[in-house]
């Protein structure tokens, strides 16, 4: 987090995956989730510098490509459109969700202890919303 504050462009090439939208980062996080908005829970993390507001999204709805985007191997040209690479992310979003997602209470977990591995697109070098792979709460 410090050099992500830093360097933002540095610490993505180094930890991170770059793509054409910034780089996507990799993290695995324990922290105390906070209020839900939209399905995004606040998750205050020890020792994160204050600054850095972090997210977790548990849905309903899991949003955006990280989650396609984060390996660096899934290209554009492998697909016939916009449409069907579109389409690829929402498959691995869904497929997250009923693997790491289902058998949570996620509009219970306001003040539990969570760890949380997943990706999050460092476009905000001060507002992170991760999309998990897993939660696990402790």
């Amino acid at each position: 987090a410090p050099e992500v504050l830093a360097d933002k462009g540095a610490a993505g090439k180094k930890y991170g995956t770059v793509s054409s939208t910034g780089p996507i980062m990799m993290v695995r996080v324990t922290g105390v989730m906070g209020a839900v908005k939209a399905g995004n829970y606040d998750l205050a993390v020890e020792g994160m510098p204050a600054e850095i507001k972090v997210r977790v999204q548990t849905g309903p709805a899991i949003n955006g490509t990280d989650l396609r985007d984060a390996p660096g191997d899934i290209d554009f040209g492998a697909f016939k459109n916009q449409i069907e690479y579109q389409d690829a992310g929402s498959g691995i979003n869904r497929a997250m969700k009923t693997a790491g997602l289902d058998g949570i209470d996620t509009a219970g977990l306001a003040g539990k202890t969570v760890e949380i591995v997943g990706t999050f697109r460092l476009g905000n070098a001060k507002n992170w919303l991760i999309t998990p792979v897993s939660v696990l709460v402790k």
